[in-house]
């Protein structure tokens, strides 16, 4: 998604992918670059390697349950071989960082800067990790649009993926879950994405929810999803579910699927009906998925997607509905290669989500979810994955097998502020009652990592790795305000995002992503100021000295931990793309949602009042990652970029020469 968002408040951009994936939902889509031909891969003995990504697993958190003996498994993998933080990506943002793990390179390389990237034409924000166009050939017929043409569906991220490397030599690989690699790279290697990956209205995650309440009382601004007034009339209401945008029909705005919900007059219990399923629910019960079809011209186009339902109450009806997922069985956007392995896992262990960041976080925050609603959703969406996973290890034989589990990530996101009492969100009550939920989701994975090691024995690689760990989030530092108070960026009064109302001939900066601050440059920014050379090196060098020694104001705390020039990635970054300085937040800051996407806050520096109460956009040395192997780890401070080579070394690869890792597991 380019140019002007002007309606856009809050987090609402963050929700979205790149503009027009819903309505390339059609069928109709191609994947850019997947056209090539690979040979059948050769049967191979011996070599096996088990890595089990676990998304923000924490070192300090790790030692923490090592030694109270709660993560057993672990601790036999670390003693088997070592234990040790590993650095992430500069940010340590997962898009970021979980492209310097595919491909072994940083972010000049990949050119993965940031969750959000920006237009340097219209100073907007667009999704880093993936674009799309629409078809240019459309026939118009009355109220009907016909695309000629399929749009095309495209992943930003560059460097090649190590287990295509593998795949050169022979190695066989299934990549279960990974993220950063939507749509998929080419590959006759088994894998499928996640982060990235959109739902059926080319969002990150638009939830649908149903109540007798009216619609307002969940507030004007809800980010992630929209809430409905239903009228139940003798125990029966009707409703429908907002789909992809309709790319077929010029006064339609998006498909459409109906349902009835019957509300039992004694019981706490509802039937949803919709589309031949029936669904019997009690209060907090959560629906099988459903297969929904959505019709763009009757009789003609249609995609299939899967909803599932959750009963909050019966009476008055609170009726959550998950984003329309792309349907595994038959995908309406590539999200796998093979083709059908995303249908040969729906057949094997029965639906499941597809889209990334499949915790919805936006429904636990807007009060549409409370804590043990979001908790629920979190242990079924973790079933998913450990079935997929128990699968994946049945029939693993030789080769590598990777799985990317992300309990670990989001939902510690949303109870940080159990576990931390600075937090302004932290109560004893809620630490008394939810100061557990991180304890038991490292757990679970631990259980995990035992049936994994059981089943490839001693002889096999077991690596536990993480993108990065955390930090409480404490107080939001907006770095538009900030250079607006300071004279670097010039913004009149207006509706709309606040660089929608930039005088861009007195404004020489701006903030744009969780960590990114741009340089109005002449030649490159549509309005730039700012001369390209010795003028604009000596704004970075003056912003940079700046902001390193900035200081909130209410606590006198320095907000950075260090502020990073890109132009010191090890490969130069494309031209125009990357940010000219990286901000790297010290522990308990971060940068405010307001700035992420061109906005602006009211104060430099505020308490954050969101559950959203731990995060990782800080400096990467606040929060480094976890490796653990059953391989002695021979680099002092081992990087997410020295993996793929690692892996590589393990299967006798020589790593390709771009790769700016190193190897650093001593050989068995």
């Amino acid at each position: 998604m380019s140019g002007g968002n002007d309606n856009l408040t809050r987090r609402d951009f963050l929700k979205l992918a790149a503009a027009g994936a819903g309505a390339l939902a059609l069928g109709g889509s191609t994947l850019a670059g997947c056209a090539r031909s690979v040979p059948k891969l050769p049967a191979m003995a011996g070599r096996e390697a088990l890595v089990l990504g676990f998304d923000g697993l924490d070192p300090v958190m790790v030692r923490k349950l090592i030694g109270a003996g709660q993560l057993p498994n672990m601790a036999k993998l670390a003693k088997m071989g070592g234990f040790s933080r590993l650095r992430s990506s500069s940010p340590p943002q997962s898009p970021v960082a979980w492209s310097n793990f595919i491909t072994g390179l940083d972010p000049g390389g990949h050119a993965i800067f940031d969750f959000i990237h920006r237009d340097p034409k219209s100073y907007g924000p667009y999704l880093s990790t993936s674009s799309t166009s629409a078809s240019e050939r459309i026939m118009r017929l009355g109220d009907y649009r016909l695309p000629l043409s399929g749009g095309e569906v495209t992943l930003n991220r560059r460097g090649r993926a190590f287990w295509n490397v593998m795949e050169d030599h022979g190695v066989p690989a299934t990549i279960y879950k990974i993220p950063s690699n939507f749509p998929p790279e080419a590959s006759t290697q088994r894998t499928i994405s996640d982060l990235g990956t959109p739902d059926l209205q080319g969002s990150y995650g638009h939830f649908s929810f149903f109540t007798e309440e009216p619609a307002d009382a969940y507030g004007d601004d809800i980010s992630g999803g929209s809430v409905y007034h239903i009228d139940v009339q003798d125990g029966v209401g009707r409703a429908e579910i907002v789909g992809p945008a309709n790319a077929f029909r010029a006064s339609v705005d998006s498909a459409t699927v109906p349902f009835t919900v019957y509300v039992d007059s004694a019981n706490p219990v509802a039937r949803v009906d919709i589309q031949g399923q029936q669904f019997l629910l009690r209060e907090g019960e959560w629906s099988d998925w459903a297969r929904v079809k959505f019709s763009f011209v009757p009789g003609a186009a249609s995609t299939t997607g899967i909803v599932c339902f959750y009963l909050r109450s019966a009476r008055p009806l609170q009726l959550y509905c998950s984003p329309a997922n792309i349907d595994p069985a038959a995908p309406a956007l590539p999200i796998s290669t093979p083709d059908d392995y995303a249908a040969e896992l729906e057949r094997a262990t029965g639906a499941y989500y597809t889209q990334g960041m499949a915790e919805d976080t936006k429904a636990l925050s807007q009060g549409i979810f409370d804590d043990e609603d979001f908790i629920s959703q979190g242990r079924l969406i973790q079933a998913e994955r450990e079935a997929a996973f128990d699968y994946e290890l049945a029939r693993f034989e030789d080769g590598l097998l990777f799985a990317y589990f992300s309990a670990s990530d989001l939902p510690v996101h949303m109870f940080y502020r159990a576990i931390d009492p600075k937090s302004p969100m932290w109560s004893p009550e809620l630490g008394e009652k939810h100061g557990d939920v991180i304890r038991n989701i490292y757990g679970a994975l631990d259980r995990v990592l035992g049936r994994g090691m059981e089943r490839v024995g001693d002889d096999a690689l077991v690596m536990v790795m993480s993108d990065h760990g955390f930090s409480p989030y404490r107080r939001s530092f907006d770095v538009n305000r900030w250079l607006a108070e300071n004279g670097y960026l010039r913004v009149e009064e207006g509706d709309g995002p606040a660089l929608s109302n930039a005088d861009w001939a007195r404004s020489k900066a701006y903030g744009m992503g969780f960590n990114g601050l741009y340089v109005n440059e002449v030649g490159r920014e549509a309005e730039g100021s700012v001369s390209p050379g010795p003028a604009s090196e000596k704004l970075v060098d003056e912003l940079q000295a700046r902001l390193a020694e900035a200081r909130d104001p209410d606590t006198g705390e320095r907000v950075f931990a260090q502020i990073h020039r890109s132009a010191d990635y090890l490969d130069r970054p494309p031209k125009g793309i990357a940010p000219d300085l990286i901000l790297g937040y010290a522990r308990g800051y971060r940068g405010s949602w307001e700035s992420a996407i061109g906005e602006m806050a009211e104060a430099v520096c505020s308490d954050n009042m969101d559950k959203w109460s731990g995060d990782h956009c800080m400096d990467q040395s606040v929060v480094p990652g976890t490796l653990i192997c059953n391989r002695e780890i021979e680099a002092q401070e081992p990087s997410l970029m020295d993996l793929a080579p690692s892996l590589l070394q393990h299967f006798d690869i020589k790593p390709p020469r771009e790769m700016h890792g190193e190897p650093v597991l001593k050989r068995a």
